[in-house]
């Protein structure tokens, strides 16, 4: 059962910021140290200093990163630089934006808080591993501040859209925040206190399974974090205190703004690697046939309907791969996975061309020791063509259906199957853990 509740959010008071833009920030995980710079300059109130601060010289224990960021907390809210509402709301949120190919896109959804149920129940449910490292940093920031400051990213199933069209009258005309990334990405948000309506949302959501778009290390650190408050609270904990929810944005599945963007990967430093070597093993498994550019290798992609097909670019060719059936390549699957998992073009990619024949073990593939992800194949190119890598591996994106249909199953996807475009931008709404 999904428990979606309003919640009294706190939000930036723009009579002392000023503009929204120059507050706000990407997700923590997309934080480069150059774009840190940028938001630290923008304003000394960006959300960046809380989620993402800068590490100083002589830090220690009792002063680093968390510590100050529960400073800045606690700082802004004395001066009421923060604001916390003084009634649950629901906020709708829409992103505004340019989809490559597809023109003007707005996504809607609405930010809420969502009951974390025990991992054993499956009502959320994830579908890409996760790393040790991210969730600890999360984890401490959590400890040291208890507040959510960005969301994550849920999908839901609504053939009708049904759930979404109870809140869209209250969409109307000028947003109660708004803010532009530098990218084009119109972030608007409209907050919803009818109780009514609050309700109607509430018990329509009670019988759906949610599916994490993005956030995975961000809802398994809460989880950890439940239990340590649990384990805390004891008998005392009846489900109900602050920390057994966390702050999220749903988008229904049937969404006209839902849009996700392939993760093309780039090959580096393998030893003695050879690209005639490598095109002849390929041969065994797909037909390939050269592309004139890049352009015209993602569209042959795309068009390949029930084959699966994958990009290359290397020696200043492109080539399409398209799966040839009955070659084999099925016996290099693990033979207990769904056949939803091993459906998908980046399983095939992973299991037998990264690790079957180029020879790069699971383990490299998690620590990124040969591997690079990429948004944009035009940087890949550019690496190959330097020599600073050996080739990239262009993808199609992974459809939203599958999404669905591997996390149903409760299995996981490589690393970097999903890019869900837009991100959801933290320090929109902030939600408290006490």
């Amino acid at each position: 059962m999904a428990e979606v509740r309003a919640f009294k959010g706190v939000r930036y008071s723009l009579s002392k910021v000023g503009r929204l833009d120059d507050v706000v920030s990407q997700p923590y995980d997309k934080i480069t140290d150059s774009m840190r710079e940028d938001y630290y300059a923008k304003s000394e109130y960006n959300i960046v200093r809380i989620i993402k601060g800068k590490p100083e010289p002589g830090d220690s224990d009792t002063d680093n990163v968390y510590t100050r960021a529960r400073r800045y907390l606690d700082r802004w809210l004395d001066e009421k630089i923060l604001i916390q509402d003084s009634k649950p709301a629901l906020y709708i949120y829409h992103q505004e934006f340019e989809a490559p190919g597809l023109g003007s896109k707005t996504r809607k959804g609405f930010i809420c808080k969502q009951w974390i149920v025990p991992r054993f129940l499956g009502t959320v449910r994830p579908h890409e591993r996760t790393l040790s490292k991210p969730k600890e940093d999360r984890l401490n920031l959590m400890r040291a501040t208890a507040t959510n400051f960005g969301q994550i990213f849920l999908l839901y199933p609504d053939e009708k859209n049904s759930v979404y069209q109870m809140l869209e009258p209250f969409a109307q005309g000028q947003p109660e925040m708004e803010a532009l990334e530098e990218g084009g990405v119109k972030h608007r948000v409209w907050t919803v206190h009818d109780g009514e309506t609050i309700a109607r949302v509430t018990e329509a959501m009670k019988d759906k399974s949610l599916y994490i778009a993005d956030g995975h290390h961000r809802f398994e650190t809460a989880l950890d974090y439940l239990e340590e408050r649990m384990m805390a609270a004891g008998a005392s904990d009846t489900g109900e205190e602050p920390y057994n929810f966390r702050m999220v944005t749903l988008v229904g599945m049937e969404d006209p703004g839902l849009f996700i963007l392939p993760t093309h990967r780039l090959i580096h430093s393998l030893r003695d690697f050879s690209l005639d070597r490598f095109l002849e093993g390929c041969s065994n498994y797909f037909d390939l046939k050269p592309a004139s550019t890049v352009a015209s290798a993602l569209e042959a992609m795309k068009k390949a309907g029930e084959d699966h097909a994958l990009g290359l670019y290397a020696g200043g060719e492109y080539r399409v791969l398209t799966s040839k059936k009955g070659s084999g390549w099925e016996k290099m699957l693990p033979a207990s996975r769904s056949a939803e998992w091993k459906g998908l073009d980046v399983v095939i990619l992973h299991e037998v061309v990264i690790q079957e024949l180029l020879g790069i073990s699971e383990e490299k593939v998690v620590t990124q020791k040969n591997i690079r992800y990429l948004r944009d194949p035009q940087a890949g190119i550019k690496a190959v063509d330097s020599g600073d890598a050996q080739l990239l591996l262009l993808m199609n994106p992974t459809k939203v259906s599958q999404v669905k249909a591997v996390a149903s199953k409760m299995e996981k996807m490589p690393q970097k199957s999903t890019d869900f475009f837009p991100k959801l931008i933290s320090g929109l709404v902030m939600n408290p853990l006490t």
